[in-house]
């Protein structure tokens, strides 16, 4: 039975939709499978340039990636007070760069807003967000609530790849149903917190 609601909960958060090629990705903050994957989609053409969400509490294993920006970011590190140590990382053919991006204590509603005003100021037309399959439907729900009556088009992309299989832990049918019950009762929460906004 558990297993059961497991699923039905996992199949309501997971909206995830086929990756498209475009001129920009964006990885959502977190687990670091949303990395990975990313990287994979980056690194084999399907996507001109990268935005990778650093939050305060990963930049270290993400030098681990060992990237060209390493040292921009290394150098923001250093000059940002650590809760403040929130980062948008580009790459692309004509651009590599860290930038410092505000993240209010809503994490994913922070972040959310974070990239549409990103996005906005290249305006940037279609993009692909790559997060975990769980954390699809609520970043969706922010994200359409203010790109309402424009011509953005987002693309949720789930990080269930193959390529983050090397750790069973990280398959989304893995996830416990604490996890999963915790997103739901987040996902109620920013449906009625942006209802009142």
């Amino acid at each position: 039975m558990p297993g059961k609601i497991k699923q039905i909960i996992l199949n309501f958060l997971d909206v995830s939709k086929q990756p498209q090629k475009c001129l920009y990705t964006f990885i959502y903050a977190g687990r670091f499978d949303r990395k990975l994957f990313g990287l994979h989609f980056y690194q084999t053409g399907c996507s001109k340039n990268l935005i990778i969400s650093v939050g305060r509490f990963e930049w270290r294993k993400f030098l681990n990636f060992n990237l060209p920006v390493n040292e921009k970011l290394i150098r923001l590190v250093n000059q940002t007070p650590p809760h403040k140590r929130h980062f948008f990382v580009e790459m692309g053919p004509n651009n590599r760069s860290v930038q410092l991006v505000k993240i209010n204590k809503l994490g994913t509603y922070g972040e959310c807003l974070a990239l549409l005003k990103f996005i906005r100021g290249k305006n940037i037309k279609e993009l692909n967000v790559i997060s975990s399959p769980w954390h699809l439907r609520r970043l969706m729900l922010v994200l359409r609530k203010f790109i309402y009556n424009s011509n953005i088009t987002i693309v949720p992309v789930g990080s269930n790849w193959p390529v983050s299989y090397a750790h069973p832990e990280m398959r989304p049918e893995n996830e416990s149903l604490i996890t999963l019950a915790i997103e739901m009762a987040k996902y109620v929460y920013y449906n009625l917190f942006l209802n009142i906004k």
